[in-house]
Order: structure tokens, then sequence, then C-alpha cells
């Protein structure tokens, strides 16, 4: 293992004792978990080396002191992140490799869109007369009618239609994450989104088959993320993740469906991974993340020494 890995293992391993190493919980940092102990193949990740979590925008500077973690890595752009409440004393360490942004969305719901003709026309209809009327009121008025069509659309998209955007048309971002995590230097690495939840969802996924994980355990791992987010403070933040100007037109209901972490969402990807690659081993390939890129991931964080039950 290089030097550099050892001692940042060392370094956390100075900061709580050996029985709490990659156990702490921040209570500033919501869905937070440590992704030590995942078992994957004959060894598992090491404790400490790589994390999880909804946005620390609102971490403590206590907290920040207790997970020093060398690297966060953000999945959304910079300008998105600006958007958060809180201190963000993590900003200084972010990378940003946005892996979703407004424009997929709305492509995916044109696409939606186009196998229902009569809304496709109006939605389209709409959009060149908010370019072509010159009155302001009007333009204002077709501009509303238009992201009330918009946000109808949402009710078209699921879940893992939104994770499939992500490994179809985000390859490059996700190759730039695994390059990233395999990094000695880069560890420990705290990886995050507005809820922790999808972005992440689907890095994790890929990271933990990557290592050998079974998907049984990439599933439960998923869904962990349910009961905090259908929280008070789930829902808050999955409200924010959507553009404000829709927020009054979408269906009662449907934040909710949003907020929550079903086990078919993540498997419904994976299926199709493998419909259409023959295996999620064949999809990294294409992408870039081939066996020599799995091999150095699994150097970096896994171990055969540390392997009870987290």
């Amino acid at each position: 293992m290089a030097l550099i890995s050892v001692l940042s293992v060392s370094t956390v391993c100075l900061l709580a004792p050996p029985s709490t190493v990659g156990r702490v919980v921040p209570s500033s940092i919501p869905n937070f978990r440590d992704l030590g102990h995942t078992r994957c193949g004959t060894g598992c990740i090491r404790p400490g080396v790589l994390y999880r979590s909804a946005t620390p925008s609102n971490a403590t500077e206590e907290d920040a002191m207790r997970l020093p973690f060398s690297t966060v890595l953000d999945l959304r752009s910079a300008h998105d992140a600006q958007k958060d409440e809180g201190a963000r004393v993590f900003a200084p360490k972010t990378a940003h490799l946005p892996l979703l942004n407004e424009a997929m969305m709305r492509r995916a719901m044109i696409e939606r869109a186009k196998r229902r003709p009569s809304v496709f026309v109006r939605v389209v209809a709409l959009g060149l007369a908010k370019k072509l009327v010159p009155w302001a009121s009007l333009k204002d008025r077709i501009a509303a009618a238009l992201d009330q069509r918009l946000a109808k659309l949402f009710d078209t998209v699921a879940l893992s239609d939104v994770y499939w955007l992500i490994v179809s048309e985000s390859v490059e971002e996700l190759k730039r994450a695994f390059e990233l995590v395999s990094r000695d230097e880069a560890l420990p690495l705290l990886v995050h989104c507005t809820h922790g939840k999808d972005r992440t969802g689907v890095l994790v996924a890929l990271l933990l088959l990557a290592l050998g994980a079974s998907e049984e355990d990439v599933v439960a791992d998923y869904v962990r993320s349910h009961d905090w987010g259908i929280s008070s403070h789930g829902r808050h933040q999955m409200v924010r993740s959507f553009p404000e100007r829709l927020r009054p037109h979408l269906r009662d209901g449907l934040i909710e469906e949003w907020c929550r972490a079903p086990e078919s969402a993540i498997r419904t990807v994976l299926r199709r991974l493998e419909s259409e690659h023959g295996s999620v081993e064949a999809y990294l390939d294409s992408i870039g993340v081939d066996a020599a890129r799995r091999k150095r991931l699994a150097e970096a964080l896994l171990t055969t020494e540390v392997c009870e039950v987290a």
C-alpha cells in the first residue's frame, strides 16, 4: 500500500479510538455514512477513507475537525452549490463534478412529451410564443403556462429515468470520479450532492460494484437513504433542488415520491445496464473505467484485515 494511503488512515486513527474509526456520525451532516466495512469480494472497504452524505453545507467546525477529509466531491455544479444554506465549511476542499443538470432533465421531459403528441405540441407552441411575443405582460403569462406544462412532465419521469440519464450522458464525469477516488492523496473523501440519494446513490453503486460488492449490498446501501429522504429536512432539500419557477406547479405528492429510495429504482437501472452492455463491468469498460482502473480503485480502498460488520 502506498505510504500516503497509510498516512491518510493514520490521520483518522489519531482522532478517534480504534473502535470508533470509520463509525463517527456527525450530527450536522445529514444522510451521512462511512462505506468502510462494506464487503467487496474477498475484502472490504477500509473504514475512514470513503464517505457519502447529503450536502454538508451546515456542518459545524467541530464535526469538520473530527472528519478531516482530504477531498469533498460535490456531484453538482459550483453554481448549484451556491444555493446551499449554511456556512459551507468544506468549500475550500470541494471539487465539483456535476452528474446532472437542468438541461439534461429538460431533454428527458421533452422526450417523454414526444410520446404524447398533444402535450408535445402545446409545449413547443408555448416555447415559440414565449420567444416571439413582444409584450412583456403577455410573455409572462405564456412563460407561466409553459412552466405549468413542464412541471406536469415531471409526473412522466421516474427516479430510474433520472439515474439512466446519469449513466448514459455523464460518462466523462463518472470516469473522472473513479479516477479521483482512486488517488491515495484524495483520501479520505466525502462524496455528496444535495439529497445524497440520487447522484450520490448512482456513483456509489457503481463504485461498490466495480470493487466486487454484491448487488444486495449495493441495494441495501442505497435504501438506507430512504428514512432521511422522506424526513422534513430531506423534503426541504428536495424542494430546493427543483427549479424555483416550477415548484408552484408541481403535483401534490410528487416531492414525497422523489424523496423516497425504493430498491426498484436502483435495480431498474442495473438491469438496463446489463441489458444494453451485457454487464456492469462491460459498461464500466465502455466509459474508460477498465479492469486496470478498477484494480487501482481496489488497491486504494480495500483491505482484508478489518472486515468485521460495521
